[in-house]
């Protein structure tokens, strides 16, 4: 019995493209917007990024495709513009099931009108999330520099750092912040390399602020503990200086003076002499509105 040896399996490149395309590459399930990418190039729906990093469990192949992505900082939404203006087939989910059945492309560059569906290369910008095709991107590009050559007045090109978005006027870095979309396997490296520096570039950022946030946090605690010196130095002073007497105020409970024996009361003349008189004087029975008590005196001198 003769043994063959198997064949090797290859996959059909356009299966791999409307994989890659058409499909989340954590969740292998169609994209729909909100779309994002991470700094590798692959498309993600950002439901099932959410879910990932609540979870990554749930997903099979999540550590081999997506561990570089911590959070949603590691990813950009991307604006994509859709092949129908008006939505109308586009948008609807009978759009995304013809999509599937017949890889249809959903989205196509805004400059060119070339279609989402893997022939044509597109890149994603990660300041502003616009996607465009790799030939609009670099033939816009090398008219701006043309034109920047010719309205030079030394003739010299005019080396810049960074160019701008097509479509929101954006700065980027045309080396570090174009993202090729669905890269090659070549591809991979560089870009793995370029994610690192930009890891350590925030990492370092984050540092260099929270250096910042402490050197100023250590200057108000140097501040509030020369107040507190300056206020205890203060209470020292006041304690070593001589303290006023303070007189005690008064109280409801003082003792009340004595009061003078009944009858040892020294009357005045005049009040002396009425109550003599009245004693003294005889009572007229003739005259009944008179009376001795002196409350009661001239009640009835007007009948």
């Amino acid at each position: 019995m003769v043994k063959t040896k198997g064949r090797e399996t290859r996959m059909d490149p356009s299966i791999l493209a409307t994989v890659c395309w058409f499909f989340c590459a954590v969740s292998k399930e169609p994209l729909q917007e909100p779309v994002v990418t991470c700094g590798l190039g692959k498309l993600y729906n950002r439901e099932a990024v959410l879910h990932y990093l609540l979870d990554a469990s749930s997903f099979g192949d999540a550590a081999h495709v997506c561990a570089h992505i911590r959070s949603l900082k590691d990813v950009v939404a991307l604006k994509l513009e859709p092949i129908d203006k008006d939505g109308s087939s586009a948008a609807s989910a009978g759009a995304k099931l013809s999509m599937m059945e017949s890889a249809q492309p959903m989205f196509a560059c805004p400059i060119s009108g070339r279609p989402m569906n893997g022939r044509t290369r597109f890149v994603a910008l990660w300041p502003c999330g616009h996607v465009l095709s790799e030939k609009a991107l670099r033939e816009a590009g090398s008219k701006a520099s043309s034109e920047d050559k010719a309205s030079s007045t030394d003739g010299a090109a005019a080396s810049s750092a960074t160019a701008e978005c097509l479509m929101c006027a954006t700065a980027y870095d045309p080396v570090a912040d174009v993202i090729p979309l669905n890269p090659t396997a070549n591809e991979l490296p560089a870009l793995k390399e370029r994610l690192a520096a930009r890891a350590a570039a925030a990492a370092a950022e984050k540092k260099s602020k929270s250096k910042k946030k402490g050197s100023s946090s250590g200057g108000k605690d140097k501040e509030k503990r020369s107040k507190r010196k300056a206020d205890e130095a203060l209470d020292g002073a006041d304690e070593s200086a001589p303290k006023r007497q303070h007189r005690a105020a008064p109280t409801i409970n003082v003792s009340m003076p004595a009061l003078p024996a009944a009858g040892s009361t020294r009357k005045s003349e005049a009040i002396a002499s009425i109550y003599a008189k009245t004693k003294t004087e005889p009572r007229d029975p003739t005259q009944p509105g008179k009376s001795d008590d002196f409350f009661v005196r001239g009640t009835y001198s007007r009948m």
